[in-house]
């Protein structure tokens, strides 16, 4: 695939766009974001084996509350 073509490139370009036409848009939902945190933005900075990871660290922990504190 060429670089232009990759979705996660793709989606990087239309944020920048949007960034360069609603700067003020764009500066109110990133302190929005910054306050409650983007999953999008956590899924694709962990990649799928730190989403994996991610997934059975909470599953474990749910084991462990069913188990012991019930």
């Amino acid at each position: 695939m060429s670089e232009g073509k990759r979705p996660d490139r793709k989606q990087e370009t239309m944020k920048e766009q949007e960034q360069r036409h609603h700067p003020g848009g764009t500066a109110r939902d990133g302190y929005h974001r910054s306050q409650v945190g983007g999953a999008s933005d956590l899924l694709r900075g962990l990649g799928w084996k730190g989403f994996l990871v991610l997934i059975v660290v909470l599953f474990v922990l749910y084991a462990v509350y069913a188990l012991f504190l019930r």
